[in-house]
C-alpha cells in the first residue's frame, strides 16, 4: 500500500523520534486518542487530507471538492504589507461566513512574527489582537536603555547622546529628575558649551590631544563653582564660575551631576576584559544603580532578570576573559534569541512565531511569510561538523524540525488553512516561488487529488484598491471601505476641457515669452537631466532672440 506522500516528504522528524522511543520500550505502545473526520456530511480538502495523513494513505484520485470549498488557499503578494491587508479579508470573510467563529479560535503564524510587527499594527488597528513570541530585545526598553549605557561609556561622550540617555524616563526618575529640570539641565549644557569628552586625560587616551575646553569636566567644574560662590566676575581657582544656579536648582545640579559620575566610573570599569561571570556581576550592579524599578516596570525587569540568569548558566562554561564589545554582542545575541509567550491565546486574535508547541488545533490557521529561504531555513553547520557527514536517527537538523512543524500546522487546522507569500516581484511582477513545503503542498495536492493549482493559488494584485477586487465574478474580494473608495475614483475618469497638466502653454500673465508646449518627453527629460534642461532651454530662447 502507497504511503501518503506528505508523510513521506514533511514527516521525517517526527518518524525518528517516535523509532527511538520505540527501541526504548519493550512493549508495544497503542493510541486510541486519534479518530477520523467524518466530515458531519460533507468531506473539506483539509479534512480528506488529514485523514489520508492519519491512515497513512495516498488518496487515489477519487474526492473531488465542493466548489464552495475554502479549507486551503495560498495566497500570492507583492509585499509583506500585502500580505497583512489580504489576510484581514480573509478573516472577516470567514468571521461573515461562520458566526460561531471567534477571534480566540484564530491564530496567525509567521517564520518570524516580528517582520510583520509595523503591518500588523496598521492593519488590525480595529481589532483586538496580542502578539507573542517577541524577543527579548524588541520588547524590553529596559535592556535598550542598558546598553546604550554600555556603548556610551566607552565613547566619546558627545553632549547629546549623554542627555538624550538621561532624558529617558527610568533613568531621568531614578536619579530623581523631572521634566522641567532636564530643561534647566539642558540650558546649563548649552551655555556652559559642553560638547565632548569627559576630561583632558579622556582626550587624550582617544588619540586627539590633551585639552580640556568644551569637556564635561570644565563645564561641570564651572557649574559647581557658580554655586559655591556668589560672582562670576573673576576667576576662582582657575575655574570662571556660572552663577545662574540659584535655589532648588542646586538639588537639579546634585542628580546630573550623580548620574554623570556613575556614567565617569563605568568609563574606566567598563574598559577592562573581564570573564563572563564578572562581567555578569556588573551588570547587574549598574541597572540597579541606572534604571528605576515600579510595578509598572515589573514585567520588564522580570525578563531581565530572566536574561541575567540565562548568563549565569553559561558563565560557569565560559571562563575567557572578554572585552565590552564582545560581552555586549553576546548580551545581543542572547536577548534576540530569548522569546516571551505573552499574548498567546488570551481570548483575542493571537499572531506569533512559528514556535515548537505552537501547532495546537485552532479552527483557521493563517501562516504569513512562506518564501523560500525564510522557511525552512537552510541548516548552516561549520566545515568541521562531523554531523553533516554522519548524519544519525535523533541527530539535531533545524531544516527537518520546520518541515515536520509544517505537517503538524497542516493536521492542526480544525476547518481552515490560510498560508500566503511573497510571491511576485514589486519591480517587474515576475513570479517568485514559494517556500518549498509550500510547492510540495500544491504538487500533492495536483497529483493526489486532482486539485488545479489554480483553483487554490490566488494572486493578488499589488495595490489593495484594484478594481479585480470589486467586480463581480472575481476571485478577489475585499473589505476596506478606503480601497473602494479609491478604486471608484480612479474609474472617474474626468479630462479638464483644457487639457491634461502637462499639457499647453504657460498662462500669459505669467510668462508672456514662453510660448513652448510641454510634452511628456520634455518632463521626462527635465526630470532625469535637469541641468542638461536648463541649458538646451536657454540656448534655444537665445537662439529666438529673446
Amino acid at each position: 500500500m502507497p504511503i501518503n506522500p506528505l508523510l513521506e516528504m514533511l514527516g521525517q522528524q517526527g518518524r525518528d523520534f517516535q523509532g527511538l522511543l520505540l527501541e526504548q520500550q519493550s512493549h508495544e505502545i497503542e493510541i486510541s486518542s486519534f479518530d477520523a473526520d467524518s466530515g458531519d456530511g460533507e468531506l473539506t480538502l483539509l479534512s480528506h487530507i488529514q485523514n489520508d495523513v492519519l491512515l497513512n494513505r495516498a488518496s487515489t484520485g477519487g474526492f473531488i471538492p465542493s466548489d464552495n470549498d475554502r479549507s486551503i488557499t495560498v495566497h500570492s503578494c507583492h509585499t509583506r504589507m500585502r500580505e497583512v491587508e489580504v489576510l484581514k479579508d480573509q478573516l472577516i470573510a470567514g468571521f461573515d461566513g461562520d458566526l460561531a467563529l471567534g477571534l480566540r479560535d484564530v491564530v496567525v503564524m509567521a517564520p518570524d512574527i516580528q517582520l510583520y510587527l509595523p503591518y500588523i499594527n496598521a492593519v488590525f488597528d480595529d481589532i483586538p489582537y496580542a502578539v507573542a513570541d517577541r524577543s527579548l530585545r524588541q520588547t524590553s526598553q529596559l535592556l535598550e536603555i542598558l546598553l546604550r549605557f554600555f556603548e556610551l561609556s566607552q565613547s566619546r561622550l558627545l553632549w547629546h547622546e549623554v542627555l538624550a540617555l538621561l532624558e529617558e524616563p527610568v533613568v531621568r526618575e531614578r536619579f530623581g529628575l523631572f521634566e522641567a529640570d532636564m530643561l534647566i539641565v539642558n540650558h546649563w549644557v548649552d551655555s556652559t558649551r559642553i560638547r565632548w569628552g569627559e576630561s583632558a586625560e579622556h582626550r587624550e587616551a582617544l588619540g586627539v590631544g590633551e585639552f580640556s575646553e568644551n569637556s564635561w569636566e570644565a563645564g561641570l567644574e564651572r557649574l559647581l563653582m557658580g554655586y559655591a560662590v556668589p560672582s562670576d566676575e573673576q576667576f576662582s581657582d582657575g575655574i570662571l564660575p556660572f552663577t545662574d544656579i540659584e535655589g532648588s536648582q542646586a538639588q537639579t545640579l546634585g542628580n546630573f551631576y550623580a548620574f554623570f559620575k556613575l556614567l565617569k566610573r563605568a568609563r574606566v570599569q567598563l574598559s577592562k576584559q573581564r570573564s563572563l561571570s564578572q562581567w555578569l556581576t556588573i551588570i547587574r550592579e549598574y541597572a540597579e544603580l541606572l534604571l528605576l524599578e515600579n510595578n509598572d516596570l515589573q514585567r520588564q525587569w522580570d525578563g531581565l532578570r530572566e536574561l541575567f540568569e540565562s548568563l549565569a548558566d553559561s558563565a560557569e562554561i565560559h571562563t575567557q576573559r572578554l572585552s565590552l564589545v564582545v560581552f555586549i554582542e553576546h548580551l545581543k545575541s542572547m536577548a534576540n534569541e530569548q522569546k516571551t509567550a505573552t499574548g498567546f491565546m488570551r481570548g483575542q486574535l493571537t499572531f506569533c512565531s512559528m514556535l515548537p508547541m505552537r501547532a495546537i488545533p485552532f479552527s483557521t490557521i493563517a501562516l504569513l511569510g512562506m518564501n523560500e529561504g525564510e522557511f525552512p531555513k537552510v541548516d548552516g553547520r561549520a566545515a568541521f561538523d562531523l554531523m553533516d557527514k554522519d548524519f544519525r536517527k535523533g541527530d539535531r537538523s533545524r531544516r527537518a524540525d520546520e518541515r515536520y512543524q509544517f505537517l503538524e500546522i497542516l493536521v492542526s487546522a480544525r476547518k481552515q488553512l490560510l498560508i500566503s507569500y511573497i510571491g511576485q516581484s514589486i519591480k517587474n511582477n515576475e513570479e517568485i516561488p514559494p517556500s518549498v513545503v509550500i510547492s510540495e503542498l500544491l504538487d500533492s495536492l495536483e497529483q493526489y487529488y486532482a486539485v488545479s493549482i489554480n483553483r487554490v493559488l490566488i494572486w493578488h494584485p499589488l495595490q489593495a484598491f484594484n478594481e479585480q477586487y470589486f467586480v463581480p465574478d472575481s476571485n478577489l474580494f475585499s473589505y476596506s471601505k478606503s480601497a473602494v473608495d479609491m478604486a471608484i475614483s480612479l474609474q472617474q475618469k474626468v479630462t479638464p476641457q483644457d487639457g491634461f497638466w502637462w499639457q499647453g502653454s504657460l498662462h500669459e500673465r505669467e510668462r508672456p515669452d514662453a510660448e513652448m508646449r510641454v510634452d511628456l518627453d520634455d518632463l521626462f527629460h527635465f526630470y532625469n537631466h535637469p541641468q542638461r534642461y536648463f541649458v538646451e532651454k536657454h540656448l534655444q530662447l537665445r537662439m529666438k532672440g529673446d
